[in-house]
């Protein structure tokens, strides 16, 4: 006649749920690195903004930046500042 061992069975359940962890754990850590990949990459662009604290063409040009619609504009602007 067949024993049933329950020991067998749990470690089959155990085994299982390790498993499933693992792959949970894996796939979340992929979206996370992803996900800061990507801010990475876009932070990385730049974006030109107004400098509201430069109010004349002749201090504007003479910093460097391009003086348009009556405002100081930075074309190298990053998100990161």
């Amino acid at each position: 006649m067949h024993q049933h061992n329950p020991s067998s069975k749990t470690n089959k359940v155990i085994g299982a749920f390790l498993v499933l962890k693992l792959i949970v754990t894996g796939y979340f850590s992929c979206q996370f690195v992803g996900s800061w990949i990507n801010y990475y990459q876009q932070t990385a662009n730049t974006y030109p903004t107004s400098l509201p604290w430069v109010s004349t063409k002749i201090d504007c040009e003479h910093r460097g930046r391009e003086w348009r619609n009556e405002k100081c504009w930075d074309s190298e602007h990053s998100m990161l500042f």
